[in-house]
């Protein structure tokens, strides 16, 4: 699940540069900025259940409470998405994180 990883993105990254990473997308890729190194990699074990779980269904389920919290200029795109989600088509919460990662310009994803 998506609490599953930010729990272990805490355990296994967080916790050596300090702090909490509650779930937010813009502070994960903040997190990834923080550490001193010029070039690190992050090792992923269990990619193919991240794909399952954090799949097109867990992003419609995101999209769903999204879509009764968000400005109403943005239900439009919120409904396309959550729309192409529940179709199994377009972005994933998998897919997401791992873009996070690729444009970081230090980081590199190494998936087990």
């Amino acid at each position: 699940s998506f609490a599953d990883f930010v729990r272990a993105f805490n355990d296994g990254f967080v916790s050596e540069i300090g702090g909490e990473w509650k779930g937010n997308l813009e502070a994960f890729d903040e997190f990834l900025s923080w550490p001193e190194e010029p070039e690190y990699e992050l090792e992923l074990t269990g990619v193919a259940a991240c794909e399952i779980a954090l799949g097109h269904q867990a992003m419609a389920a995101w999209l769903r409470g999204v879509l009764e919290t968000c400005h109403p200029d943005n239900r439009g795109s919120v409904r396309e998405r959550l729309a192409d989600a529940e179709q199994g088509t377009g972005d994933t919460r998998w897919g997401v994180l791992q873009g996070i990662v690729r444009e970081q310009p230090r980081a590199h994803l190494l998936v087990r």
